[in-house]
């Protein structure tokens, strides 16, 4: 038996597929680079709201004070680590929130956009898609605050497509290499999901959702 799900994986992929694969993939984190860019402006000239001072207090002193301020705000503890040792080299804490943010939505850009390509091989619907990312207002809005979001939609985003594929694998057939292949997707499975629940503990109600499969 096959599965659909697992072709682009345990099928050889076509010479000129896997071209128009790099192409797509090279035009995506292009357009991620001029909407990072784009955003830019309101990292650094829009002023911080409130949420966001709770975030430059949690970077504002040592490492070890991090945790205590995160768990303060009612938040996980990973992006304020990450949001700290970026400013600990930039020494500019509103760029330090923000930029992880922006960096986090442009990513989410590519992994939503390269992913549509290999389900449907339709540049129409991975237009459609990357305006989505790119327009919407809570995407806009989340990318360019300093406040764990964005990161966890882009966490949850690659745990969703982790699950979907090892949905397939056990779905695939009885061939050792599904086998395989299941294993090592529940390891990253529980890995990011394990990263997404510290960034914020929202993600526990998507791993939820996802055991009801």
């Amino acid at each position: 038996m096959t599965n659909d799900h697992d072709d682009f994986e345990t099928q050889p992929v076509p010479r000129g597929k896997s071209t128009s694969n790099r192409n797509v993939l090279a035009i995506l984190i292009l357009a991620a680079v001029l909407v990072i860019h784009w955003r830019s402006s309101w990292l650094v000239n829009d002023p911080l709201w409130l949420d966001e001072l709770h975030s430059v207090w949690v970077i504002d002193e040592g490492f070890t004070d991090v945790f205590p301020r995160a768990a303060a705000g009612n938040q996980a503890p990973l992006y304020f680590v990450l949001a700290w040792l970026v400013n600990l080299v930039t020494q500019l804490p509103a760029q330090a929130i923000r930029g992880i943010s922006s960096i986090a939505g442009g990513g989410l850009l590519v992994l939503v956009g390269f992913t549509v390509w290999l389900w449907t091989r339709r540049s129409s619907a991975v237009l459609a898609a990357i305006t989505v990312a790119v327009f919407s207002g809570s995407q806009l809005f989340y990318a360019t605050e300093g406040r764990p979001y964005e990161l966890l939609c882009l966490v949850g985003c690659a745990h969703v497509l982790i699950f979907h594929r090892w949905i397939g694998a056990m779905h695939g057939g009885e061939a050792v290499k599904g086998a395989k292949t299941g294993v090592r997707l529940e390891f990253w499975l529980a890995a990011v999901g394990v990263i997404a629940v510290l960034i914020h503990p929202l993600a526990i109600l998507l791993v939820m959702a996802e055991s009801t499969v």
